[in-house]
């Protein structure tokens, strides 16, 4: 059998199908591991260690169109505002206003991962472990209008 990193059988699963959802389960927090997980096309991130107790949350939040990453990978939101790139502003405004990835992507001519993608990054920029939080924050932070 041909040897493989986790990435590139995420990244040839994924281009297999866009029905395929791959959850990576690693033993690394780096970020550059998460976001390289994160860009083949994973839509779920677990620490091996927190696996027990976070894999049937990992699943329903997949299954539900969500992507999952494990707390550890993400902080409290720091005191000062955070600094997002115009893209990931646009994401935000509309993942704010219950746009789906899929509808997201079609608005700004973007693929629904690059659309993951920066919601994983705005997620992980804000300290937030889901999206319930990320709207939350977005509010909080002034990022969005409480609208």
């Amino acid at each position: 059998m041909n040897k493989m990193t986790g990435i590139a059988l995420t990244q040839s699963l994924c281009s297999l199908s866009s029905n395929v959802k791959v959850i990576c389960l690693s033993m690394h927090n780096e970020r550059e591991y998460v976001d390289s997980a994160l860009k083949a096309g994973a839509v779920g991130y677990i620490l091996k260690n927190k696996a027990g107790g976070e894999l049937r949350n990992a699943l329903l939040a997949v299954e539900q169109g969500k992507t999952y990453l494990t707390k550890e990978l993400t902080s409290a939101p720091k005191s000062d505002k955070p600094k997002l790139s115009k893209r990931q502003l646009q994401v935000l405004h509309l993942l704010v206003k219950g746009m789906k990835a899929k509808d997201i992507g079609e608005h700004l001519f973007i693929s629904h991962r690059t659309v993951e993608f920066h919601k994983y990054a705005i997620m992980r920029i804000l300290g937030a472990n889901n999206s319930a939080e990320l709207t939350r924050y977005a509010i909080k932070l002034g990022f969005v209008d409480d609208q």
